[in-house]
């Protein structure tokens, strides 16, 4: 389990890397509230918004698929897609079924840049 505030794309490849997993992730339950969904039109923009910015405190959590329903009975959650093997990598399923390479990126915090020592 980790948080998002970096961004959802950021935390699943942090997720993957140390669970040793792939993600297929579903666009059409990526959560996005409603006034976010008033406020852009594009359904590209949207699913950028969703990977790809931080902000807001959510929990990505990978939970056994027979434990899920003991699992949602005792908190609120959504479900966003599946673990798969590490070999497959962090893909989003589109709702037509086309798969697409979610990138690595998001939120970057402070991040010192290299000293050019030749000036």
């Amino acid at each position: 389990m980790m948080d998002t505030s970096d961004g959802l794309a950021m935390s699943l490849y942090d997720l993957a890397r140390q669970s040793h997993v792939g993600f297929r992730i579903r666009e059409n339950t990526l959560p996005i509230l409603r006034e976010v969904r008033e406020f852009v039109s594009s359904s590209e923009k949207l699913t950028e918004l969703a990977l790809y910015t931080g902000g807001d405190f959510e929990l990505l959590i990978t939970i056994d698929p027979q434990k899920l329903k003991k699992v949602q009975n005792i908190c609120n959650l959504t479900v966003i897609g599946e673990c798969t093997k590490y070999e497959t990598g962090i893909v989003l399923e589109s709702p037509g079924y086309k798969l697409t390479t979610i990138e690595q990126r998001g939120y970057q915090q402070l991040k010192a840049e290299p000293v050019d020592k030749s000036s």
